[in-house]
């Protein structure tokens, strides 16, 4: 009976050998897996403060890129302003040459004679007027053009402010 107790005893002892060695290789597999959770953890929370920080750069980036492109549009717009009022200012002027030119001409034809010089002149001022008048022109629309691509970049799609200007034509 002893030799039968005995030998329970070492397959019982065998068998507690066996379970704790499974335990302990269960609870080292549970450390490594906690080591592995606290680290991806411990990763993902680096990463979301990472995120962050460049989401916050990048909308720091973007509201003075924003503020660039207004201070542009607002230059750009006073500038437009100015060459517009230049323009009127200028227009005023050769009407007024015009007129002269009109009152030279409605005098010359009265007395019916009419030279070549004064027909120069006249052709010179005429002349003058459109090369002004396209040179504003194109600058105007180059302008305008400006502004609206400006525009484009602050306002989103589909407000459609347009620069419109009325057109200016010679009065002759």
């Amino acid at each position: 009976m002893q030799t039968d107790s005995s030998q329970e005893n070492k397959h019982l002892a065998a068998r507690i050998e066996e379970l704790e060695a499974l335990n302990a290789s269960y609870f080292n597999q549970g450390l490594l897996m906690g080591r592995r959770d606290l680290e991806t953890e411990r990763n993902i929370r680096q990463y979301a403060v990472a995120a962050a920080q460049r989401h916050q750069q990048e909308l720091i980036s973007c509201r003075t890129a924003l503020a660039a492109a207004q201070t542009t549009l607002e230059v750009k717009e006073h500038q437009l302003k100015e060459m517009a009022l230049e323009l009127d200012r200028t227009q005023r002027k050769f009407h007024l040459v015009d007129t002269l030119v009109d009152t030279m001409l409605l005098e010359e034809d009265s007395q019916l004679e009419m030279t070549d010089r004064s027909r120069q002149i006249t052709d010179v001022i005429l002349g003058l007027e459109n090369q002004m008048e396209a040179r504003y022109r194109s600058f105007l629309a180059e302008k305008d053009s400006e502004i609206l691509t400006l525009r484009h970049i602050l306002e989103p799609e589909g407000e459609g402010n347009r620069v419109r200007r009325a057109r200016s034509e010679p009065s002759f």
